[in-house]
């Protein structure tokens, strides 16, 4: 038991406080641990009161924190999203470039090709006229077919 005085612990058969000299009345000594029992409930309701807000305050921040990390999730779906977009545009764009470049080459080829045909009909065309053309037989020179003298040399053909 405990003095309702001072509230030092006191044996059961004592009649005074050791500590304070009150007399003890064993009726008020059992009030006394009755409220110091319920002190002590109470006490520790109000710990546990504590330790549930505490816990509460760490769920809520806990939450807090996962609403956050789902934003920068959702966020970086986005971002990943856009340059998804952004690679699919750039791969078209080369394509296209790509088959520009080929068309290009493919008509540059034709041209040189029309170019070498040319060329090659100028030379037969060229080479046929040479041929049918007389040739000066002193100088070499090139003559007109109804040319009776060599406008190089001068003599007579």
């Amino acid at each position: 038991m405990f003095c309702t005085g001072c509230g030092n612990k006191v044996s059961d058969t004592a009649v005074f406080c050791t500590k304070c000299g009150k007399k003890l009345n064993y009726a008020n000594i059992d009030n006394t641990q009755d409220n110091l029992k319920n002190d002590e409930i109470s006490a520790k309701n109000n710990e546990s009161e504590l330790k549930v807000k505490e816990a509460e305050g760490k769920l809520k921040a806990a939450e807090e924190k996962a609403i956050y990390a789902s934003q920068r999730a959702i966020d970086a779906e986005r971002k990943l999203s856009q340059a998804e977009e952004i690679a699919n545009a750039k791969s078209k764009e080369l394509e296209e470039l790509k088959l520009k470049e080929e068309e290009r080459v493919a008509k540059e080829k034709a041209e040189k090709e029309a170019e070498k045909s040319k060329r090659t009909d100028l030379e037969k065309a060229l080479n046929n006229m040479q041929n049918r053309q007389k040739r000066c037989p002193y100088c070499g020179a090139l003559v007109l077919n109804n040319s009776q003298f060599c406008k190089n040399c001068g003599k007579s053909i």
